[in-house]
């Protein structure tokens, strides 16, 4: 925007220069003021950028200044997301049980952006919380269900990386790329074994947890593990079930950002993800001068 002002400014000053030169030497017309002499001067010579207006489509130029392709753009902002994992997720791997489980997550962001080309380096808290849930392996019998419930959580840094293509108006530009992650697992993972309420198998989501060995029919309920009480699973270091590290992954990620203005960025994404197989986020990021 600096040069669409000096560009006219340096032109009218030479026109004008130029205009009173030429009054002064002119011998037909001496007496001729330097305000006539203007006025008889062609506009368009003296004024060439006259009908350049730089305040046309504000949105536009601001929009322009912000996709900047030869500038280093920077931002920093917030970012959320939640994503979806259905309970056929759980039988892909082998599982019994489950239900549908919402993942959202929320962290800052920093964003560098050059030749339509962006990187968003991202530290996010992730809830993976699940309420009491029925399961058990495919192979193992029905004395083996599980009621589980989780209060894992990730703290997960990770980079999406992504290019850009112009929509038709200049304020909205098109994201596509990937992302990934990986995050340090905190929080308990709560197993207890259960059992029909009448010793018959049946609906597993109506099983109650065990209050002990050996206090249910049947072989619900036996001594081959002390998952009772509210046993809390060990993780990996511990020869437990339960992850340290754990990944996220989108591939493709796609989006659209809105350039609100010069200093300010909204975009929505969406794609495939891990966990997952889908997810849906939204980041707000302010221009760093």
């Amino acid at each position: 925007m600096k040069n669409c002002v000096v560009a006219p400014l340096i032109a009218f000053s030479f026109a004008t220069l130029a205009t009173a030169v030429d009054a002064q030497t002119d011998p037909a017309s001496p007496s001729q003021s330097p305000s006539e002499s203007l006025a008889a001067t062609d506009g368009t010579a003296a004024f060439p950028q006259e009908k350049h207006n730089p305040k046309q489509s504000p949105a536009a130029a601001d929009s322009s200044r912000n996709e900047g392709d030869a500038e280093d753009q920077r931002f920093i902002g917030l970012r959320g997301r939640i994503a979806y994992i259905p309970s056929w997720m759980f039988d892909l791997f082998g599982a019994d049980g489950g239900k549908g489980v919402v993942s959202p997550s929320v962290g800052p962001e920093y964003v560098t952006r050059k030749h339509g080309f962006e990187t968003d380096i991202w530290l996010v808290f992730i809830s993976y919380g699940m309420g009491d849930v029925p399961f058990k392996a495919k192979s193992d019998p029905d004395t083996s269900y599980e009621i589980v419930r989780s209060h894992i959580k990730t703290l997960t840094i990770g980079a999406d990386f992504l290019w850009s293509k112009p929509l038709g108006d200049p304020r909205f530009t098109l994201t596509y790329g990937a992302g990934a992650g990986i995050g340090v697992v905190f929080g308990d993972l709560i197993r207890n074994q259960a059992y029909p309420p009448d010793g018959q198998p049946g609906d597993p989501t109506t099983y109650v947890k065990c209050p002990g060995p050996g206090r249910a029919h049947g072989d619900y309920c036996d001594a081959s593990n002390d998952h009772y009480n509210d046993y809390q699973e060990p993780n990996w270091l511990h020869g437990g079930a339960k992850p340290i590290l754990f990944p996220w992954i989108t591939l493709p990620q796609v989006g659209v950002r809105w350039n609100a203005s010069r200093d300010f960025v909204l975009r929505l994404d969406t794609g495939l993800s891990f966990p997952g197989p889908w997810f849906f986020g939204l980041s707000g990021q302010v221009g760093l001068r």
